[in-house]
């Protein structure tokens, strides 16, 4: 997957065009005709919540099921600011219509192209059988619009409750800030029943975390403080505490940067990488490269979305586990993409806001991209190709090579796409290095 702006939440909705549409229907062999009956048959009439059944790790999933699972991997792995409306448009309008029209503007020409990208990379991880179910049915929408609409419908709420089971889960999981969660806590702690706007700056630790190094190098080093037994107060560090009684210890810019903390006049920017974006204590201002986006937080939010909150910690031990979004999305290879997405994750589970595309000047998309922009010199970029290698080893370690169950017995495909990339990327890499120098 290349690192190039997908269409989002904040551009318009496209809908259905008649004229990009062909009004012929190819005939659909019986096998296809059965599991596009399938999936019309479990397409809502209108919209409504239903209560899922709870499913073993054995269960073979539906054509249904299999197509949401393509619109989640959409916000997890490839942006998770896409307008999905827009994407299944542009992307079936490329396939099996008309495409964009010569007359329209560079500019929308340029995004329908992006987002019919994402529509070929989010089904290239799925069966040949989805693409012909979503096919008849977009090629049908020229005299039966209703039932293309009720996919698109589906697809876009698939795709808001993978984010909001992705959020939630992350929301209490605090400790993933700390360099060393055993042995370290943050005071003062923050329970489940408190709100956000205990969090970001106004949090005496956690400004030091969200907060880039252009800011936190003014403060006095974070001290964190380890467990207290059961039964006694945890006391936050004096320096911390911003007393007016601790002011003749703080140097002039340490004062004047709480103050403007205290009177809510700092306003982060995309362009301020948070501090934990880095190797704690691997910061150079000299060479920023160094230990950038090696930070904690960032593997153990990835681990928590991709093989379960339970490895986030120390990684997988006996193997990639039999329920988790690795098996479901087919995806055992991070790309700069998911390691972009994890960082928009980590930010967010340390602010004080919700999930969101803008917190007051705080762009989160432009994170996205920035963070994606770090991995634009691959294959040629040792620091790219060192920190992707890097994730693989942090996220999905060997389990790979020593798990020869990693698809189940009914899904036995590999990831082709995924294995491509990574192989491409390989023999680029190796034929830089054996190219003679100049002279």
């Amino acid at each position: 997957m290349s690192p190039n702006p997908i269409p989002s939440s904040s551009t318009s909705t496209a809908s259905t065009d008649p004229s990009t549409v062909s009004t012929e229907v190819p005939p659909i062999p019986p096998t296809t005709k059965r599991k596009l009956d399938d999936v019309i048959a479990s397409l809502p009439v209108k919209a409504k919540s239903v209560k899922k059944t709870p499913r073993g790790a054995n269960a073979v999933r539906t054509e249904t099921e299999k197509l949401q699972g393509v619109a989640k991997f959409l916000v997890r792995a490839i942006n998770p600011f896409l307008d999905i409306s827009s994407v299944m448009q542009y992307g079936a309008a490329k396939n099996w219509g008309q495409g964009s029209s010569a007359d329209l503007p560079a500019s929308e020409i340029a995004r329908q192209e992006v987002g019919a990208k994402a529509f070929d990379l989010a089904f290239a991880n799925s069966e040949p059988e989805l693409l012909d179910i979503v096919k008849h049915i977009f090629l049908a929408s020229s005299s039966d619009p209703a039932k293309w609409e009720s996919l698109v419908t589906m697809m876009r709420k698939s795709a808001s409750s993978a984010r909001t089971s992705d959020t939630g889960g992350l929301k209490h999981c605090l400790n993933y800030v700390l360099p060393h969660p055993s042995k370290q806590v943050l005071v003062p702690a923050i329970t489940k029943q408190e709100s956000k706007s205990d969090r970001g700056l106004t949090h005496p630790m956690l400004r030091y975390f969200i907060m880039g190094w252009s800011y936190r190098s003014q403060l006095r080093p974070l001290i964190i403080p380890a467990p207290l037994p059961r039964g006694m107060a945890q006391s936050i560090d004096p320096a911390l505490a911003n007393d007016d009684d601790d002011s003749e210890n703080q140097s002039t810019a340490e004062k004047k940067l709480l103050q403007r903390i205290a009177g809510g006049r700092l306003h982060l920017l995309a362009t301020d990488m948070p501090s934990c974006f880095w190797e704690e204590g691997k910061y150079n201002s000299a060479n920023k490269d160094e230990g950038l986006l090696r930070g904690d937080i960032i593997t153990r939010v990835l681990r928590h979305m991709w093989t379960a909150p339970n490895s986030a910690l120390n990684g997988l031990h006996d193997g990639i586990p039999k329920i988790c979004n690795a098996r479901v999305h087919n995806q055992f290879v991070v790309t700069p993409e998911m390691i972009a997405i994890g960082c928009v994750h980590a930010r967010t589970m340390i602010s004080t806001r919700e999930w969101t595309q803008r917190d007051d000047k705080y762009d989160y998309e432009k994170l996205f991209q920035t963070v994606l922009g770090f991995f634009a010199g691959l294959p040629h970029d040792p620091w790219a190709v060192e920190t992707l290698e890097w994730y693989q080893g942090q996220v999905f370690g060997d389990a790979i090579d020593s798990d020869s169950d990693a698809n189940s017995d009914d899904d036995p495909r590999t990831n082709e796409a995924s294995e491509i990339l990574l192989q491409r990327a390989a023999r680029l890499s190796a034929l830089a290095n054996a190219a003679p120098a100049s002279a």
